[in-house]
């Protein structure tokens, strides 16, 4: 078996999973006769707790001898909190169950990122490559959790559907424990001295939060993952209403965006051995400005067919580029805060961006990809300006 398989065959269990569990929150909420408004605040106090809770996971998987025990955790846990989903019945119980299944899941990313960006260092090989081969297996879980979800639904339940797919998340310590990490990785492991840099090591060594740009790219990251977040909370609805799809094309034309993701994600990725990371992020970063205007501008199916293509190819660029940037310009033994950091970046934007749209749909529901499209815009010279496109060993060498 590929050495890198039993983490990629355990991402694609956790996605599977993950991409269920908004749509079944949705219906069973609405079904226990929750409040639109609180419905969203429940997602919303979900990427409060991914904000602040992934660098400190990222953190931990640092010290650890194993990451995968950090892994393990984080989807044994996050399962057995989904469980409890099935045993709800009131709103109140959903947010207590969601705040611990949250706090569990988030761990998951910038671990499995740092794990593969390490191990290319004992196999020789690409970083960019190992990660999007990483990122390849987010998009596969989703299509086939999208695709199962259809069917489980047409026959049982959302409640119990949280039975199903919690076993589904718990499965996936079966190939983390095949996982097999080299003893010479131990030698990046952090040392830390005090509690305090056990968590937040960035409190006490701010350094490479601000060399190389990191943090532009952070800033820049809050203002892409906005534009995917005003997707994802106001596009369904904006197709069937708005451009006057029926339900079933809407869904339809949505699934271009994951299908597109894994053939571009494999792209970028050869890409990236050869183009800088910095100018692949900004290709995400143009695309999905782009998708903003294709779906503002929609009149008919064409249009939201190219929106969300153009929204698979823009996350493709942007989580190859951006992720291999992170791990060029980390330090080894900080690799896993360091990408937890994006992880929050990309969680705090899902919380802004739905927050501005929603606020200018009042007014105009076009109004609000546009608006938001010229609010992202600014990620672009952000980039060009703050972040750097030489290797880290000539920025070492000019010092």
């Amino acid at each position: 078996m590929e050495k890198r398989t039993p983490l990629l065959i355990a991402n694609i269990l956790r996605f599977l999973s993950l991409s269920t569990f908004g749509t079944l929150l949705q219906f069973y909420m609405k079904d226990i006769g929750t409040s639109l408004f609180l419905i969203g605040l429940f997602s919303s106090i979900q990427g409060i707790i991914t904000t602040f809770f992934s660098p400190i996971w990222g953190s931990i998987s640092d010290i650890l001898p194993k990451k995968k025990i950090a892994l393990a955790l984080s989807v044994g846990l996050g399962g057995f909190a989904a469980i409890f989903y099935y045993f709800t019945n009131s709103t109140l119980e959903i947010y207590l169950v969601g705040i611990f299944f949250a706090f569990f899941i988030c761990g998951f990313e910038p671990v499995a990122m740092a794990l593969s960006a390490n191990t290319s260092l004992i196999r020789k090989t690409s970083t960019s490559r190992e990660l999007s081969i990483f990122n390849m297996s987010n998009s596969i879980g989703v299509l086939i959790g999208t695709a199962l979800l259809s069917v489980l639904l047409a026959i049982t339940s959302p409640q119990k559907l949280f039975l199903i797919m919690g076993a589904i998340l718990i499965s996936a310590v079966i190939p983390i424990f095949m996982i097999k990490e080299k003893k010479e990785l131990s030698q990046y492991r952090r040392k830390p001295k005090s509690f305090l840099e056990t968590l937040l090591p960035i409190l006490k060594d701010p350094e490479p939060l601000k060399q190389n740009g990191m943090w532009a790219l952070y800033i820049s990251t809050i203002l892409r993952q906005s534009s995917t977040a005003v997707i994802i909370s106001l596009g369904a609805v904006f197709v069937r209403d708005i451009v006057g799809l029926n339900e079933s094309l809407t869904v339809i034309t949505s699934g271009v965006n994951p299908l597109m993701q894994i053939p571009a994600i494999y792209l970028f990725g050869r890409l990236a051995e050869k183009i800088h990371p910095k100018y692949i992020t900004i290709i995400g970063m143009s695309l999905s400005v782009l998708n903003l205007i294709l779906l503002g501008s929609a009149q008919n199916y064409v249009l939201v067919v190219l929106a969300y293509l153009t929204l698979g190819i823009s996350y493709a660029a942007f989580i190859t580029g951006s992720t291999s940037y992170v791990s060029m310009y980390s330090p080894i033994n900080r690799r896993g805060e360091m990408l937890g950091f994006l992880s929050s970046a990309r969680a705090l934007g899902g919380i802004l961006g739905p927050l501005l749209a929603g606020s200018v749909s009042m007014l105009s529901f076009r109004a609000a990809f546009f608006v938001t499209a010229a609010v992202i815009s600014v990620s672009i010279p952000i980039m060009l300006k703050f972040t750097v496109s030489k290797s880290p060993e000539d920025l070492l060498t000019e010092d």
